[in-house]
């Protein structure tokens, strides 16, 4: 089984969960995403942040509400990188284009 596949396993585990109102067995499968390498791409694709989301909104354990999060605030971690990185590379852009009019205009 995949990373992706695996996380859309727990995703549908824990919405299942919410769907009950049982949340029995939802810090077993927090602990398993603690462990997990996460990446941007995999959160976009699983979607497993709204599945965890949707945990700590509903559940009355505090252990689990404190383990989700403490995975939603590593996940957003990855978004602002990404973010950062984004930003960066549009800045740089943009003053490589201006660089190269100022060149095209002055012809240095």
């Amino acid at each position: 089984m995949t990373r992706e596949e695996d996380l859309i396993r727990i995703a549908k585990k824990l919405d299942k969960m919410v769907s009950r109102n049982n949340t029995e067995g939802a810090i077993d499968l927090l602990k398993e995403l603690k462990g997990v390498n996460m990446t941007l791409k995999l959160l976009q694709e699983t979607r497993i942040g709204m599945s965890v989301n949707g945990i700590r909104k509903h559940c009355t354990d505090e252990e689990v509400i404190a383990l989700a999060k403490v995975l939603i605030k590593d996940w957003k971690r990855l978004l602002g990188t990404h973010t950062d990185l984004h930003a960066y590379y549009s800045v740089s852009t943009a003053v490589k284009w201006l660089l190269v009019q100022s060149i095209h205009q002055h012809g240095v």
